[in-house]
Formats: C-alpha cells, sequence, structure tokens
C-alpha cells in the first residue's frame, strides 16, 4: 500500500496518537499510526472519495437464509447478523404462557449489516425486499447510510479495496 506525503506522520506524532500500543506495522514498514492517519483523512491514496454505504436491514428470521445465499451468488457475501429485538408498526403480539396472558412489545428481528460501493446499493435492497416481503406488518426495513471510511485489518488497505466484491464464493 502506498500512503500520499500528506498523510505520512512522525514518529513522535505516532506515539501521541497511540501512546498505549506498540509500533505495529504492516509489510510495507508503514506504521498503524499512518495507516490510521489516511482513514481520519477520509481521503483514500489517490486523492479522491470513493462513496461506500453501509445497508443496515431488519428483517424476519425467516428470510435470512435466502438472502444471505442470493447476497453470495452474486459476489457480495459478506455481512455482519446480529438477533435483535424492536419494535415498530407492527407493534406487540398477546402470547399464552403457562395459562397466563402476556403481552410481548419487543419482537425478535434479525440486523443486516452490509458495507459496500455504492454501486451495488441496488442490488442488495432488491435482493432484500425480493425475499424478506411477505406484504404484512412486521416485514422489517432498510436503512441505507453514507460510509466515510474503510480499513481492512489484516493488510491496512483502504476504501473501495475493502468493499470490493468476491469472485469466487466460498460456502461453508
Amino acid at each position: 500500500m502506498v500512503f500520499p506525503a500528506a498523510m505520512s506522520v512522525p514518529l513522535a506524532d505516532e506515539m501521541a496518537l497511540w501512546p498505549n500500543t506498540s509500533r505495529a506495522s504492516w509489510p510495507d514498514g508503514k506504521s498503524l499510526a499512518v495507516a490510521v492517519a489516511a482513514i481520519l483523512t477520509l481521503t483514500p491514496p489517490g486523492g479522491s472519495r470513493h462513496a461506500m454505504k453501509k445497508i443496515e436491514a431488519f428483517i424476519r428470521h425467516e428470510a435470512l437464509e435466502a438472502i444471505r445465499d442470493r447476497l453470495a451468488e452474486i459476489g457480495l457475501p459478506s455481512m455482519s447478523v446480529s438477533e435483535v429485538k424492536g419494535s415498530g408498526r407492527q407493534r406487540g403480539a398477546t402470547e399464552h404462557y403457562r395459562g397466563a396472558q402476556a403481552a410481548i412489545f419487543l419482537r425478535p428481528k434479525i440486523r443486516l449489516e452490509i458495507a459496500l460501493d455504492d454501486a451495488d446499493v441496488e442490488r442488495v435492497i432488491d435482493v432484500i425486499l425480493e425475499h424478506a416481503h411477505t406484504g404484512s406488518p412486521g416485514d422489517g426495513k432498510i436503512f441505507v447510510m453514507n460510509l466515510e471510511g474503510a480499513v481492512r485489518v489484516r493488510t491496512a488497505e483502504t476504501g473501495a479495496e475493502v468493499l470490493a466484491p468476491h469472485d469466487t464464493i466460498a460456502n461453508p
């Protein structure tokens, strides 16, 4: 990786930024603090900002596998998945447990977080809509946010290189 000269940080400044860390470096000899300085400038090497987005989707549990499989097929298998609880227009539901009636206001959902290139946003939204839509309250929501930067920890690559679609798919 090549960092522009403007992102060079003297050793004293590096240690001021990260006083409790050792001077970690990558094979090209650049230190951790230099990589962090590159991120903080929000301008990847080469000088132009690349449009990146983060999609955060809240969906029903049963839609996850179909969405994950389809995204892997189109070369976008990278995502984070969390089990969450929340409420929206679906409101709560009344359930019976051991003869007692209970109102459940926070419904279980799956949260997908996908960081991607701006050019892939519509394809991902289409996949989520195709597999998560039932027409009933509680189908979920999709949020699209600007992503200021990204870094691959292993190599310190920044920007669009980190979010490039996969050429081959390795399904476990």
